[in-house]
C-alpha cells in the first residue's frame, strides 16, 4: 500500500480492523511493503499522541492527581517519538529485521557492536542493541572451532584459562546489559524510555537459554511494557526443528504468565527476506502481522506508567523557582533558587530542632 493512500482517512481505515469507538485501533497489515509504508507515514501515530495528550490533561485536571509529575509524558508528546528496544544474540537477525522494515536493505550481515538508532518518519524509533553473548554458551564456542584438537596438557590448560576469562567477561557484559535495560525502562528521559521491547531469536538456532531470556524479557513484561519474542529467518530451519523451537518458546511464555494488564509476551514467527533453498524460493512472511501487533499494543493509557509523585518539598521549590520573572541563568534567578533552598534548609532544621525538643521532653517524662 502506498504512503499516499495511508495519509487519507479511507486508506488508513483499510489498515484498521472494526472496533468499538472507545477502543484503541487494531491494525491489520498483511504485507511487508504495507508495513514499511505505514512506518514512513507521518500521520500514523497522530491518534496515539492525541490520546496520550488527552490522558495527561485529565490527570493534570483532577484534584486527586494534579500533584503528579507528567513531565516525561509531555516531553514524549513533544518529541512524537516511540522507542522500540531490539535485543538478541549475535547473528539472530536484528539488523536485518530493522533494515527490511525501514527500507535499508544494506543492514544485516555484520555483527552489531554499538547501539544503533533508526528513526522512521512516523516517529517509530528502533534501537538496535549490540548482540548479546549469553553466559554459559561455552559449547557454542567449541563447536565453531572444530579444528581445535587436544594436543597435550599445556594446550588444554591455556584453553581452560581462555574459556574461564571469556566466561567472566560474558557475565560482566550480561550484568551490564541488564542494568542498562532497567535504567532505560525506568528512565525519566523521553529519549531513552521505551514503549516496547523486541527479542529476536534465529529459527536455525536450537539453543534457548531460558533463564537468561526470562530474566531479560521479565523486566519489561513486569513493568507493563509490551514485549515481543520474534523467531526470525523462518526458512533457515526445517519444519520439525522450527515446530520444536516454537513449542519451547511458547512454553517459556506460558511460564512467564500474564502481567498486571492480563497480557502475555507476544510470539511472532517471520522471515524478513525471501529465502532460496535449491530451486525453491520462499517469500518473506510475517512482517505485516508483526508490525500490526506492535502498533496495536501502543495504548495512550501507558501515560499512567509515566507518572512520578511530586513531593511537597519539591513542589514548593518548583513554585518558588517558577514564580521568578528572570531566567535562572541570571544573577537574580540564582538568588531566587538560593533563597528557596535556604528556606527549605531552614524549614528542615526547624523541624529537626522541634523533633529533638520533643524527644528531650519524652526522656524527662
Amino acid at each position: 500500500r502506498s504512503v499516499n493512500s495511508l495519509r487519507g482517512l479511507t486508506g488508513m481505515a483499510q489498515l484498521v480492523l472494526e472496533r468499538e469507538p472507545w477502543e484503541p485501533p487494531k491494525f491489520a497489515i498483511r504485507e511487508k511493503d504495507g508495513a514499511s509504508d505505514a512506518l514512513q507515514d507521518k500521520t500514523l501515530l497522530n491518534s496515539f499522541f492525541k490520546g496520550l495528550q488527552d490522558m495527561c490533561t485529565l490527570i493534570s485536571a483532577s484534584p486527586g492527581t494534579c500533584m503528579c509529575d507528567l513531565s516525561l509524558a509531555w516531553r514524549m508528546i513533544e518529541l512524537k517519538q516511540v522507542n522500540i528496544l531490539v535485543y538478541g544474540q549475535t547473528g539472530a537477525g536484528k539488523s536485518t529485521l530493522i533494515g527490511e522494515l525501514i527500507g535499508e536493505r544494506s543492514l544485516g550481515g555484520d555483527s552489531t557492536t554499538d547501539v544503533s538508532i533508526f528513526q522512521t518518519a512516523s516517529g517509530i524509533c528502533f534501537v538496535d542493541r549490540p548482540g548479546i553473548d549469553i553466559p554459559g554458551a561455552v559449547a557454542t564456542d567449541a563447536e565453531t572451532n572444530a579444528h581445535v584438537t587436544h594436543s597435550g596438557w599445556y594446550t588444554n590448560a591455556l584453553r581452560a584459562i581462555s574459556q574461564f576469562t571469556n566466561e567472566r567477561a560474558k557475565r560482566a557484559t550480561w550484568h551490564a546489559t541488564m542494568a542498562d535495560l532497567y535504567r532505560r525502562l525506568t528512565s525519566n528521559s523521553a529519549e531513552d524510555r521505551p514503549l516496547a521491547l523486541v527479542y529476536v531469536h534465529k529459527a536455525g538456532n536450537p539453543r534457548l537459554y531460558r533463564e537468561h531470556i526470562k530474566q531479560l524479557l521479565g523486566q519489561s513484561h513486569a513493568l507493563l511494557v509490551p514485549t515481543f519474542f520474534v523467531i526470525a529467518d523462518k526458512w533457515s530451519a526445517d519444519k520439525e526443528s522450527q515446530s520444536r523451537l516454537q513449542a519451547d518458546v511458547q512454553h517459556l511464555i506460558d511460564e512467564m504468565g500474564e502481567n498486571k494488564r492480563k497480557q502475555k509476551v507476544q510470539l511472532h514467527v517471520l522471515s524478513a527476506r525471501s529465502y532460496v533453498a535449491g530451486t525453491t524460493t520462499h517469500p518473506s512472511v510475517g512482517m505485516g502481522e508483526f508490525v500490526s501487533s506492535l502498533l496495536s499494543h501502543l495504548v495512550p493509557a501507558d501515560a499512567l506508567t509515566f507518572i512520578q509523585h511530586r513531593s511537597g518539598l519539591r513542589s514548593i521549590l518548583g513554585k518558588r523557582t517558577v514564580t521568578a520573572s528572570t531566567p535562572l541563568g541570571s544573577h537574580a534567578g540564582s538568588e531566587v533558587v538560593a533563597s528557596a533552598s535556604d528556606a527549605a534548609v531552614a524549614d528542615a532544621s526547624s523541624l529537626g530542632s522541634l523533633s529533638g525538643h520533643s524527644t528531650k521532653k519524652k526522656r524527662k517524662r
